[in-house]
């Protein structure tokens, strides 16, 4: 019997781009079934992993390019983060426009989400043609808003992408994995001690 040789296995993960695929996928079903119940639900997780995409986004910035990043990550909401990233790369951002604007909804949706909690809702409604009551979050759920979301998700991880000066793709790239032997390894290794 042979002997199996090992090999290392190496692979940049890059979390953002996943959940950025979540969100097409999930936004394509409520556009398919947008006669059906399921549309609902669709957009509902095509809209969460918008604000998924932009922490995991903002994140892989952050850690590439700021040493102290791993201590305030799980700290400070996607806002701070970003505006941390503003006063690092010199950029500005107008939160009264587009795409900017749409990211107050983006992290107020995920927030009333993250918190959810069960109550009553009691409203009045028309006798004729009574209406469900919904909460404030059922009311943002809209295959509109999910495209809305999305579109501006993406305009945001370009913008951040541009001003500071990533070169990855953040909407196109994935990652990628590495097999490397033991020699090839140390001269890996050492290559990166040379430069």
């Amino acid at each position: 019997m042979s002997k199996v040789e090992k090999v290392t296995a190496i692979r940049h993960v890059y979390p953002h781009f996943d959940l950025n695929i979540a969100c097409n996928i999930a936004l394509k079903e409520a556009i398919q079934k947008k006669e059906s119940w399921e549309s609902f639900h669709f957009s509902m997780t095509s809209m969460l992993f918008c604000s998924f995409t932009l922490e995991a986004y903002i994140n892989h910035v952050g850690i590439s390019k700021i040493k102290y990043w791993p201590k305030i990550k799980e700290k400070l909401s996607i806002e701070s983060k970003l505006e941390i990233l503003a006063d690092k790369f010199n950029f500005s951002f107008n939160k009264s426009c587009r795409p900017f604007q749409t990211l107050t909804n983006i992290v107020q949706f995920r927030n009333l989400m993250v918190h959810a909690q069960s109550y009553t809702i009691i409203d009045k409604t028309i006798k004729n043609d009574p209406q469900q009551p919904k909460s404030k979050w059922e009311k943002m759920v809209t295959i509109k808003n999910a495209g809305l979301f999305k579109k501006d998700t993406e305009k945001i991880l370009l913008f951040i992408q541009k001003n500071t000066d990533m070169i990855i793709d953040p909407i196109s790239a994935g990652g990628g994995t590495m097999f490397l032997t033991d020699d090839e390894l140390r001269l890996n290794q050492l290559s990166h001690l040379t430069k």
